[in-house]
């Protein structure tokens, strides 16, 4: 291809269409093989390092025009759309063809919509003081509060989506920048955020970007204990344990559970999700010493409280351990 400066936009547009059209697409395609990066299409089409971020300019300004079209109730005349969720292992957009995925939406804007809640003052904490990155889901919100005032008594501050993503801020591009810039990631672990693609997506993040993560449960949830306290790794010392065994009749009782308050579609996703966040439990609560290939398990934290009677693999530690785990880490 001819230097990206001499190429039109409508050009770029359209030579990136004709890569997306001509993906072999079936509806059971892994998701990375359905969408592309804004880095992989700009390999496919020979440009170099200095054309990526005017081609990712480009991809944006054709989305915002196609969703500004269709707030007006025109036709968006889109050639590429938008993944609802970014790639999981950087968090950067991913582009899919409209001829398989179908013209973007209103609701599936990249930015924020709504204006971000004020920080609560029993949140501050002093200047220079470590801040994590709390990963949660929205139907988490009030539990991850609770333990952002925990870690706050602790001298951690936290980030949150409610209250440091800007209205109208690129969620994708302000977790990438959050998480390069905490102390580490902290994962609220519930019967939600363990079918959760955006939190999957933060925790795999997370480890590109080289930070300390620490799993917290929630401990007053018994099913989820339950399902944790079941877990098994046969190939423990894997970063991605595929082979994991776990209580599928729990997880059957939290899918009913949550298709009470989502779709279909969303519950019938939950058992492959579910598997999906416990096969990479290994690569977030083990480490390898530069002097041996064995891995070193490290305790994933309870709270409010520690469970009594607690049995399983995985092990369990108090919050109070989440500073140490911190400055250990640095």
């Amino acid at each position: 291809m001819s230097s990206h400066e001499t190429v039109s936009e409508p050009e770029l547009l359209a030579v990136v269409a004709k890569l997306l059209d001509k993906l072999h697409f079936t509806p059971d395609m892994p998701r990375e093989a359905k969408w592309h990066t804004t880095e992989q299409l700009a390999n496919e089409m020979a440009l170099g390092c200095d054309a990526v971020h005017r081609l990712d300019r480009v991809l944006r300004e054709h989305e915002a025009r196609c969703l500004e079209r269709l707030t007006k109730g025109l036709s968006p005349n889109a050639l590429i759309r938008r993944a609802k969720y970014p790639d999981r292992t950087t968090a950067l957009p991913l582009w899919g063809s409209v001829k398989h995925h179908g013209p973007p939406w209103p609701g599936n804007r990249p930015d924020r919509s709504d204006p971000p809640g004020d920080v609560p003052s029993i949140l501050f904490v002093p200047d220079g003081a470590p801040h994590v990155f709390l990963s949660h889901t929205h139907q988490d919100a009030d539990l991850a509060l609770r333990l952002a005032e925990a870690l706050a008594k602790m001298g951690i501050g936290s980030w949150r989506f409610e209250t440091h993503i800007d209205q109208r801020g690129d969620i994708a591009d302000c977790v990438r920048e959050a998480l390069t810039e905490s102390a580490g990631l902290v994962a609220l672990v519930t019967r939600q955020s363990i079918s959760s693609l955006w939190v999957l997506t933060e925790l795999h993040t997370c480890l590109k970007v080289g930070r300390t993560i620490v799993m917290v449960l929630d401990a007053d949830d018994e099913l989820l204990m339950e399902l944790l306290q079941s877990v098994r790794f046969p190939h423990p010392d894997k970063d991605f344990d595929l082979s994991v065994e776990y209580d599928f009749g729990v997880v059957d009782r939290l899918k009913r559970d949550y298709g009470l308050r989502e779709s279909a579609t969303r519950a019938e996703r939950y058992g492959p999700q579910v598997c999906a966040f416990l096969a990479t439990l290994p690569s977030y609560l083990g480490s390898v010493p530069l002097d041996t290939t064995k891995r070193v398990w490290l305790p994933a934290l309870a709270f409010p409280h520690m469970p009594a009677g607690w049995s399983g693999t995985i092990k369990l530690g108090h919050l109070q351990e989440l500073p140490s785990r911190l400055l250990t880490a640095r």
